[in-house]
């Protein structure tokens, strides 16, 4: 199968996944709101958050070792076993250092800075160390995770993670039905379905890479190329997960648990549009290592420009009609809104359309090995807006004007990536990228915001033919604007191809 059938097969398999997700998922958010109540909702993200901030290990050892993994599946096919055998050593080492770190760090900061209702705090304390088992399972599980990755099998992720979906709709079903502590019942449930999920994982890849048996196999030289790629990956990995859950900490300090139901309400919804542009990145990672490994540019430049402009169209259409309709689409999934949700929706969307155009530029930089610049640059940028976000609110503003930094960070980050992919891939040419590719989206965005706003402020139609107008004028944009020439006779093409094989 050619490459790009390959990411085009991929893509479609995420797109299934994450609609079926997506769906449940939102579903299964109004139902536990419902369920736990607001209060207890708002306790079970903020503690969960906690445990986030120490998981910030997770997302550095899982770029390292698909990058490894794919860069031995370029070379020496026999290396893949040790490759794979030394990195999940590493991550049992390290999830021991993780729940050192949750015993310690996190349960003084759990007793001394949480604002939870006395009255809860024991509940509270079992829902954290829950957390706390399911973190380390999750770590111990990345390399099996990155073997499906690397081998490019995302029907399987897909697949498993329609399972999760449902089961945990199971779940909170027999939830509404006990008379045991909602909240604390639901946390246990929780930890069990992802165990069976990890097994799952766990049992596919033993079964059908040779290279994710267990045999204690340790290479010296790999383990430490290895922790110098997660060293490096480790600053700019906390330093998000710092900021996400941190936000969501400092928010609860100043206006409690309430807060922190709209803040998760909302980072799912965001979460779950995002996924949708980050479907595109997700598929094209492997062959971005292995082009580069091949010192493949020109490939590589094709799906820099590919993936950029498609996650931008995508989260475009998207995410701007739903922006500007926030309190219609939040009355309508929820029925009761939580305060401040639909002011967090819309900034958190115009800031995802942002995030999503650049978040392809990480795995090219990780494909390099070189992390220390976009780890320490981007990794101290995030680390900004939290002390930035404590002093706004220190000084009596609402919860919402924190959210407004955020769009800040987004160009921030992206455009110190943008600098760094020149620095190590002049190849790309990334000035002549600037220019034709992110310029033109960035000044119709900027052009359309300001436009949607105001269309909403003086429209009185319903907002939902209001939406249906939203995404007809999107496609306009996007149609005769955004696309190019080239574009759109491949667009023609495949409709007059469909339109006869349907005659």
């Amino acid at each position: 199968m050619s490459s790009n059938k390959t990411i085009a097969k991929n893509t479609l398999f995420l797109y299934f996944r994450l609609l079926f997700t997506l769906g449940i998922g939102l579903f299964t958010s109004r139902v536990v709101l419902q369920v736990l109540g607001v209060e207890d909702f708002g306790i079970y993200n903020v503690v969960g958050g906690v445990v986030v901030i120490l998981s910030f290990l997770q997302g550095a050892l899982s770029g390292a070792t698909t990058r490894f993994l794919n860069v031995g599946m370029v070379g020496e096919k026999n290396k893949l076993q040790v490759i794979f055998n030394t990195a999940l050593i590493l991550h049992i080492f390290l999830a021991i250092v993780v729940l050192f770190l949750a015993e310690t760090i996190g349960l003084w900061f759990f007793y001394n800075k949480l604002n939870i209702p006395f009255e809860r705090e024991q509940i509270a304390f079992w829902v954290y160390q829950i957390s706390v088992l399911s973190i380390i399972f999750t770590i111990v599980q990345i390399p099996y995770n990155a073997a499906i990755i690397a081998h490019e099998k995302m029907n399987i992720y897909a697949l498993i993670s329609i399972i999760e979906a449902i089961l945990k709709l199971i779940i909170i079903y027999i939830v509404s039905l006990s008379y045991y502590d909602k909240l604390l019942f639901y946390a246990i449930l929780v930890l069990i379905v992802s165990i069976v999920i990890r097994f799952a994982y766990l049992i596919y890849c033993k079964k059908n890479f040779s290279e994710c048996k267990f045999n204690f196999l340790f290479d010296k030289k790999i383990f430490n190329q290895m922790l110098s790629f997660f060293g490096w990956d480790l600053y700019g990995n906390m330093s998000v997960a710092v900021n996400i859950q941190g936000f969501s900490i400092v928010q609860n300090l100043f206006f409690g648990p309430i807060i922190n139901s709209s803040i998760a309400i909302v980072s799912q919804l965001q979460g779950g549009i995002a996924s949708l542009g980050n479907n595109f990145t997700f598929a094209v990672k492997p062959q971005l290592i292995q082009s580069f490994v091949k010192e493949d540019f020109d490939r590589m430049k094709i799906l820099l420009s590919y993936v950029t402009r498609f996650s931008f169209f995508l989260m475009l259409f998207i995410c701007m009609p739903i922006a500007f309709n926030s309190e219609f689409i939040l009355k309508l999934w929820l029925h009761e809104i939580p305060p401040f949700a639909e002011t967090f929706l819309t900034i958190s969307l115009i800031c995802g359309v942002i995030n999503l155009t650049f978040a392809v530029l990480v795995p090219i930089i990780h494909a390099t090995g070189k992390l220390f610049l976009i780890s320490f640059v981007t990794g101290s940028i995030y680390l900004l807006n939290l002390p930035l976000t404590y002093l706004i609110l220190s000084l009596g503003f609402d919860p919402t004007i924190p959210y407004y930094s955020n769009i800040l960070i987004a160009f921030l980050t992206g455009f110190s990536n943008l600098f760094i992919v020149n620095k190590y891939i002049p190849e790309l040419n990334i000035k002549k990228f600037i220019i034709q590719i992110l310029f033109p989206l960035f000044g119709i965005y900027i052009l359309i915001i300001p436009i949607f706003s105001y269309a909403t402020t003086i429209s009185n139609i319903h907002p939902m033919l209001e939406m249906l107008f939203s995404f007809l004028l999107l496609l306009f944009i996007i149609y005769f604007i955004l696309i190019n020439k080239n574009e759109k006779i491949l667009i023609k093409e495949f409709v007059y191809k469909k339109i006869k094989k349907n005659k």
